[in-house]
């Protein structure tokens, strides 16, 4: 009888303890990324005001930002920005206060918009593979 209580309280035990882990998993996984995602955002200061020195298309999913001070960034679009590729200019919509960040977005022409995902600090862009000459 002492063998057949002791298996039913290690049984609900068991149950118990797995229950709390399954409430407490999702929030233990969600809680690692997010915190390195939110370590690796950056902004550009001044971007409203001439902080950015040069920019590069990458296709139609982001693009490479050059600030002032020579540093790189890369922001990445929520979503396909289809006339990046052959814009010839681009304005920069920065925050109120003037600093480009992951919740700025950019103008092309007079209706495209495209709004930011992620700014984050980058290596230089790739360079441009030159074309080969004509025979």
């Amino acid at each position: 009888m002492v063998g057949r209580r002791n298996g039913r309280i290690r049984g609900a035990r068991q149950s118990a303890v797995l229950a709390v882990l399954l409430l407490v998993a999702p929030f233990a996984a969600s809680a690692g990324p997010e915190t390195a995602t939110k370590s690796a955002e950056a902004s550009i200061p001044l971007a409203n005001e001439g902080g950015i020195r040069d920019w590069r298309a990458d296709g139609s999913r982001g693009m490479w930002l050059e600030a002032n001070g020579g540093h790189w960034y890369y922001a990445s679009f929520s979503s396909q920005c289809t006339a990046l590729p052959v814009a010839s200019g681009v304005r920069f919509v920065a925050e109120p206060s003037g600093v480009l960040s992951r919740w700025s977005s950019i103008r092309l022409g007079h209706n495209e918009r495209c709004f930011f995902r992620t700014l984050q600090r980058s290596d230089r862009p790739p360079r441009r593979a030159r074309r080969a000459e004509p025979q």
